[in-house]
């Protein structure tokens, strides 16, 4: 089968190999994704499908603030959503979600 194979086709196929190892170093370096919790196949396939649901949120978070990179907006969406939960956790305890705000703001230069 490989000597069915022209040159633009084992680029083609290389490319596609780069663009592979390009997307595992990125998962690993942005997403923490540098080892297996688990050797269970099902484990690993819903830990893969956490980390990309989580990328594509900090894309999209960064897309609609019309924001470059990924780094920064992955801290910028994990501390608003902290902020957020924090929020809803008081509103359910029956306090004043407000007050925390000073507290949220001061804390990431906002």
């Amino acid at each position: 089968i490989l000597e069915d194979l022209t040159a633009i086709d084992i680029t083609d196929i290389y490319r596609l190999r780069w663009e592979i190892e390009r997307f595992f170093r990125f998962i690993k370096q942005n997403l923490n994704f540098s080892h297996l919790i688990s050797r269970d196949y099902n484990a690993i396939k819903n830990m893969a499908y956490v980390m990309l649901i989580a990328a594509m949120f900090i894309a999209l978070y960064a897309k609609l603030n019309e924001r470059n990179g990924f780094k920064i907006n992955k801290l910028k969406f994990l501390y608003e959503l902290e902020a957020e939960l924090v929020k809803e956790l008081i509103i359910l305890c029956k306090g004043d979600p407000n007050l925390l705000n000073q507290y949220f703001h001061a804390g990431f230069g906002q």
